[in-house]
């Protein structure tokens, strides 16, 4: 179903966040060759982005997609358990496995309906999967930002694709078939695939698919890209900025460039961890920053996570004057999701029982690997912009601002307020880690 995001900076704090996720379908008889690997994406022309049109969908339908993307967000958080720092774009990753479902059929159809929360699958909740990417990239818009979604699909030359599948992925997803020979230049169609992903990522993601990942089986690659950039509607101060110590755990301290700021910002206790709201400029999408009490407390916060829990958290959000400390962080995470989404329950995509015979009429496809690659910076500019400054108010405090100083491992979600999705998940474990 659909994905999107991204934003322009104020001259103050900034995010970047571009994502890119490539799912690979090869002819079963590859699956003796093992598996490729995956990096970007580009073809004829940039990604467009365009997607459904809201029409009559339902808010209700609209509404069930972004709980179906939240879900998978934290069941990825809790499978995909690297060391270290970490980032992913989970609406991105739903709407490419969404892409690839659109083809199944049988049991291959119902495990991934399942990973994708979906229960079953209906033409009024593609609409509405192309209605909530369409809101995203509006959302990511205003005020001075700016978001871009896209989708691709990328065909073997001759390769006799269904035109029902066609159809549905271009009306719904935004997702017109590029055509490539992988069959007779494999090395050409990993790099305009490649070009396709830097376009829709500003440049920020220019290798998804590399070097061993020219394979000549393959026969469709089905692509998500994300791009954002965004300025805080409240912006840190960079004469304030300064090193000073983060706890990586009990018995490690690094030093690292901490930013600063006082302002009203939304901000919860919780039983052994707090949380802050850090919204971007125009209001509608924020960033949150979920920091346990220990140092050490990451697993345990990790392992309370929920999509339930999570949504009462931002419930209870309350705004307040908040004294806040924050690294500046820049993080790139790469995935090879099939044993994550494997174990969430659609194994049968990744092997010789896959039934893809909505793509091609016939079973001969599964996915020969699905990779993901993100990359998130947080920081600020040192010289702020008029429209920056808009955004501030000056008051005289009363009372002592609360504190809230993330010295030490914390987990960050990026999303949606007003559509309710989240678009990127990770954790910073140490801010100066490359």
């Amino acid at each position: 179903m659909a994905a999107a995001r991204w934003s322009r900076l104020l001259k103050t704090a900034r995010v970047i966040s571009p994502h890119g996720i490539v799912l690979l379908l090869a002819p079963l008889g590859a699956l003796a060759l093992g598996a490729g690997r995956a990096r970007s994406v580009r073809a004829s022309s940039a990604p467009s982005g365009e997607g459904a049109a809201p029409g009559s969908v339902a808010k209700a339908d609209v509404a069930a997609v972004a709980d179906a993307s939240n879900a998978l967000a934290w069941d990825l958080e809790r499978s995909l358990d690297p060391a270290g720092n970490t980032v992913f774009s989970p609406s991105s990753i739903w709407s490419s496995v969404a892409l690839a479902e659109a083809g199944a059929a049988g049991e291959t159809a119902r495990q991934m309906e399942q990973v994708l929360h979906l229960g079953r699958r209906t033409r009024e909740l593609d609409a509405a999967a192309g209605v909530l990417s369409g809101r995203l990239r509006a959302d990511g818009a205003t005020a001075g930002n700016a978001l871009s979604v896209a989708s691709g699909l990328f065909i073997q030359r001759g390769l006799p694709v269904r035109p029902s599948f066609r159809d549905l992925l271009a009306r719904d997803f935004a997702a017109p078939p590029s055509l490539l020979d992988f069959a007779g230049d494999p090395a050409g169609a990993v790099e305009a695939i490649d070009r396709w992903v830097s376009a829709a990522t500003r440049g920020r993601i220019d290798e998804l698919l590399g070097p061993g990942d020219e394979e000549a089986d393959c026969r469709v690659v089905l692509v998500a890209a994300l791009y954002f950039k965004g300025g805080w509607a409240t912006r840190f101060d960079g004469s304030r900025t300064g090193l000073g110590p983060f706890r990586v755990s009990a018995r490690e301290t690094v030093q690292a460039p901490l930013m600063e700021e006082t302002a009203r910002l939304g901000y919860l206790r919780g039983p052994g961890f707090a949380m802050l709201e850090l919204p971007y400029s125009g209001g509608l999408l924020a960033l949150d920053v979920l920091l346990p009490d220990d140092p050490d407390g990451l697993p345990a916060l990790r392992a309370s996570l929920s999509a339930r829990a999570f949504r009462s958290w931002v419930a209870g959000l309350r705004a307040r004057e908040v004294a806040v400390t924050l690294p500046r962080f820049s993080i790139r995470s790469r995935f090879d999701l099939g044993p994550a989404l494997g174990a969430l329950g659609m194994s049968l995509a990744y092997g010789p029982g896959a039934d893809f015979s909505g793509i091609d009429g016939k079973r001969d496809l599964f996915i020969r690997k699905s990779v993901h690659a993100a990359r998130i910076d947080v920081d600020e500019e040192g010289t702020v912009a008029a429209a920056a400054t808009a955004h501030r108010t000056t008051r005289r405090i009363v009372r002592l601002p609360q504190r809230f100083v993330a010295d030490h491992p914390f987990l960050f979600v990026l999303r949606d307020r007003a559509a309710d999705t989240i678009l990127f998940l990770g954790r910073v474990v140490d801010p100066t880690a490359k």
